[in-house]
């Protein structure tokens, strides 16, 4: 999942800290590991700022495989 691989390239451990790197609340977090909200545009360019991930590699994350 998107939000694993992105903990696990900045190195924390929960979700709190995930939501202290990004900057955003642990309820924005939390919604879209339960995939209550969509991921917005403006976290994915944050995810790419903070975390150094191409916006190709976070968009991989989200779609399906294709047939």
């Amino acid at each position: 999942m998107l939000l694993d691989a992105v903990m696990a390239k900045l190195g924390v451990k929960n979700d709190a800290a995930l939501s202290r790197e990004l900057g955003v609340s642990p309820t924005n977090v939390s919604n879209i590991r339960n995939v209550k909200v969509a991921l917005s545009a403006a976290m994915m360019i944050r995810i790419h700022d903070v975390a150094d991930m191409s916006i190709a590699t976070i968009r991989s994350f989200l779609v399906g495989p294709t047939r």
